[in-house]
Order: structure tokens, then C-alpha cells, then sequence
């Protein structure tokens, strides 16, 4: 039976995988980047982003919607906008906005941030600018003010009734809003209807008011249920009550011509994942046409507000493993030299699993292990690869656990541990560049860009120096 690391993986997934391969010395490659060499390079812990496949995945995103309406001839348009709070770095930025999108915010911060893309010419007074979300008074009047600059497609996203009337109190001049439906949640939640939006009634008596007005102008219905776009009778059921809706209020408020799908798309986080994103968004498309035609109303030009999907694999974590502890005669931890649960919050939080390899050691023997971060906290661990098949000597049946598996640790060689595909969320959740558990420093942050086929690596951020830690601390 072959023991090498490599064999496990490849008795269990597909391999290589789209973007991940290893090299003849048995090194992990990310999309070409040898990830134990930029470790052994940068120091660990590291985190990085891998440029271009955030234009790559905001490409592949338009192409099958594009491909979505022209084979069920949709009338109205496709408008792809980038959620900045799933990474607000200028990087993910200026890459989806050079990609053709727009943007949604989510607080008066987001838009400081369109007025700097403004300035420096990443997008023009005719982006969509999406303002989504709780809106503080800070957040209303930032709206106004950009309203005011005369951006053409500046379009606020009303959550309730005291939100319309403070606009209506700032008497715009024809600002374009919209209504966020508050959908049914999940069944396995713990509440039965969002707390984010209006209700449909209560949507309808606004549009119709507002028909007329010279004030507000109401163009937009925005739909959004937390586990986002997927083939689920929970979906389903949330989506075509929302296309209901669109028809009903377009019918009574001709001004309203956009549908926006809130919510993303998954993204792969194990190496078993497979999803026809194509299959789905044809589906998406075909339902909103018919829901339309069935009530005699014009297909709505289609908004999308993807933020996992376009950085979510891009992003990575590099760690080094310190030292091996048995505490035990079968449970072994690879110790890393940063915190899990502060850099992949998660993890801990609502137990996500990430793409979890070794950047090293693919071609010797393997062992089970769990993953430990440098706090404290009990919690501060990670032993989940996903499905792995051992095949038993004893038995001519595979054996299907969730369990973690490295190259046998050895104290006279490095590894280095890569999380990969945590590019979205991680870094604005988990506190970039402020105070962290057990004040452990932020780790470096560096940019893998390629120009004319050649790959550079940049430096983002240095870690958080001490001097920082204690300045905020008011020492």
C-alpha cells in the first residue's frame, strides 16, 4: 500500500485540481506559486492574495449569466456589483471595479471609499453604488451628499419605514431607492423572519406612494436569504415569492425595472466540491422570466452583489508547524506558530472548513493530526480535511472519515500548513490591524500579481509591531 501524502490525496480527490498542483520536489503550487517558497521567504505566519483570480472569477460569473439570458432571449440586462464588506481592500477594489463592476456598501465608510475610487478614476459618476444595509443617520446623510455630486446610479436600499422618511426630510432631488424584501429565514434558525428588511404589504403601499414622486424614486426590489444562491426547496420558495413581488410592484410603479439577487454564490472550501454554477443561474434566470411572463411584466435588468465568489478563493494562510505534542497515545498536535481562531475567525465561530494541505512533504509518509493555534483558548484548533478514504489492509471496503492529515512530522525538516480559499470575510472579522487574542501580532500580508506572464509578490502589510500593540493599549 503506497503511504505517501500524495497517494492519500489522490486515492480520495481529483488531482491536480484546477489552481492546485504540486511540484516535482513535492511542494504545493498555487495557480504556478510555490507556496513553500514564498513561506520559506516571506517568515510565516503569512497571509496572501492571489490577484488574479478575483478578475478571473468575476469573469467567469458574467460569462454564465451572460450565457444564462441569451439562450432564454432575457430582455433586461445583467449588472454585477462587488459586496465590499466581504474585503474592503483597496486590491479587491480596484480589481473588480477594472473587471466591470459596480458596487454595494454596507456602511458610511464604504462610501468614503467610492468617493477615493472616484477621485483616482476606478469608476465614473455612472457606476451603480449600491447602499445596502441598517442605515445610521451618518450613513443617510453620506448618501445624500454623493447623491448630491450627481452620481447618476446611486440607489439607496430602504430596511425600513424611518429610512424613507429621513430621506424624504432631506428632500433629494430624484434619488433612486430601492425595497429589501425581510424574507423567511432557514428552517434550522432560530428566528422565523429576517430582521433586515420591510415586508412585502408594506413595500407595495411605499411604491405606490412614491409613484409619483419627484423626490424618491423607486427602481429597485432586492431579495436576500442568507445561504445565498443554491438549488434548495428553501430558495425556491424565498426567490419566487420575491419575483412575485417585483411583478406586483412594477405593476403599480413603473420606474421599477431592477431585481437585485442579494446573497452569493458558494465557493469551494474542500476538495470534493463540485457545483454547476452554470445549471444553477440558468435555472435563476429562467424562473424570474417566467414568474414575469406569467404576470404579464417586463423582465428586470438582473443585479447581482457577489463577494466570497470573486475573492473568496483568492486569499491564503501559511503557518508553520513549531513543534509535535502526543498528549496521548493516539491524538497528536501540530503546533503552529499563529492563532487560528484570531487569522480564520471562521473557523471557530460557525465551523467552516477551508482547503487545508501541506505546502511541503508530499511525497513521504503521512499521520493524523489536529491543527493547534499559539492562544490560550481551548478552541484555537482546526482537524477537519473533509471525506478522505483509507483504504484498509484488512478489509476490501473503504473506510470514509472526517479527520486531518499531514506529512509525518520530523523535528530536522520544516512544514508549513496552507488554509487556502479564505480570501473573503476573514480579515475585517477577525480584527486586521488591530488587537488580537493573546496579543499575537497580525501576521504579514503579501499580493501575488503576474505581469506579462511573470509572477511578483509584493508586500501589503508588515506584521503588527509591538510598539503598535502597546500604543493601543495606552502604554
Amino acid at each position: 500500500m503506497n503511504r505517501r501524502f500524495i497517494d492519500l490525496l489522490s486515492q480520495t480527490y481529483t488531482w491536480p485540481q484546477p489552481g492546485l498542483d504540486v511540484s516535482d520536489h513535492g511542494t504545493l503550487k498555487f495557480y504556478g506559486l510555490d507556496l513553500f517558497d514564498l513561506a520559506k521567504e516571506h517568515g510565516t505566519p503569512l497571509r496572501f492574495h492571489h490577484i488574479p483570480s478575483i478578475r478571473r472569477a468575476v469573469e467567469q460569473a458574467n460569462g454564465w449569466f451572460e450565457q444564462a439570458m441569451q439562450a432564454q432571449q432575457y430582455q433586461g440586462a445583467y449588472i454585477p456589483a462587488f459586496a465590499t464588506k466581504s474585503s474592503p481592500f483597496r486590491f479587491a477594489l480596484e480589481e473588480t471595479t477594472k473587471a466591470g463592476c459596480h458596487i454595494e456598501t454596507s456602511s458610511a465608510v464604504d462610501l468614503d471609499i467610492v468617493q477615493w475610487l472616484l477621485a483616482n478614476g476606478f469608476i465614473s459618476n455612472e457606476a451603480y453604488i449600491l447602499c445596502n444595509g441598517f442605515k445610521s443617520d451618518r450613513y443617510l446623510d453620506a448618501i445624500l451628499r454623493l447623491h448630491k455630486q450627481g452620481m447618476q446610479n446611486l440607489v439607496c436600499i430602504l430596511d425600513n419605514e424611518h429610512e424613507v422618511q429621513r430621506l424624504l426630510e432631506g428632500q433629494p432631488n430624484g434619488l433612486k431607492v430601492g425595497f429589501r424584501v425581510a424574507t423567511e429565514e432557514d428552517p434550522s434558525f432560530e428566528f422565523y423572519t429576517s430582521r433586515l428588511g420591510m415586508k412585502s404589504a408594506k413595500i407595495l403601499e411605499w411604491t405606490a406612494s412614491l409613484s409619483d414622486s419627484k423626490t424618491l424614486i423607486p427602481v429597485m426590489i432586492h431579495f436576500f436569504i442568507n445561504t445565498g444562491i443554491r438549488d434548495t426547496a428553501y430558495f425556491w420558495n424565498e426567490f419566487i415569492k420575491a419575483c412575485r413581488l417585483y411583478t406586483e410592484a412594477s405593476r403599480v410603479c413603473s420606474s421599477i425595472h431592477l431585481f437585485n439577487i442579494g446573497g452569493g454564490l458558494p465557493i469551494k472550501k474542500t476538495l470534493d466540491f463540485d457545483f454547476d454554477y452554470a445549471a444553477l443561474i440558468h435555472q435563476v434566470i429562467d424562473q424570474i422570466k417566467t414568474t414575469c411572463e406569467e404576470f404579464d411584466s417586463p423582465h428586470p435588468s438582473v443585479v447581482t452583489e457577489f463577494g466570497s465568489f470573486y475573492v473568496g478563493e483568492s486569499g491564503g494562510l501559511l503557518m508553520n508547524v513549531m513543534l509535535q505534542k502526543s498528549q496521548n497515545d493516539r491524538e497528536r498536535w501540530n503546533m503552529l506558530d499563529g492563532s487560528i481562531m484570531s487569522n480564520l475567525p471562521d473557523a471557530w465561530a460557525i465551523s467552516q472548513r477551508f482547503i487545508t494541505l501541506p505546502t511541503n512533504g508530499w511525497f513521504i509518509d503521512f499521520e493524523r493530526v489536529s491543527l493547534g493555534g499559539m492562544t490560550c483558548d481551548g478552541d484555537d484548533y482546526y482537524n477537519d480535511q473533509g471525506n478522505i478514504m483509507l483504504s484498509s489492509s484488512s478489509s476490501t471496503s473503504d473506510q470514509e472519515v472526517h479527520h486531518l492529515y499531514m506529512p509525518t512530522f520530523a523535528k530536522t525538516k520544516e512544514l508549513f500548513v496552507a488554509f487556502l480559499h479564505t480570501g473573503a470575510y476573514q480579515e475585517t472579522v477577525g480584527g486586521y490591524g488591530g488587537l488580537q487574542h493573546c496579543l499575537l501580532p497580525q501576521p504579514k500580508h503579501v499580493l501575488v500579481r503576474e505581469i506579462e506572464g511573470k509572477t511578483s509578490v509584493e508586500v501589503f502589510r508588515e506584521p503588527t509591531e509591538t510598539s503598535s500593540v502597546l500604543s493601543t493599549l495606552g502604554y
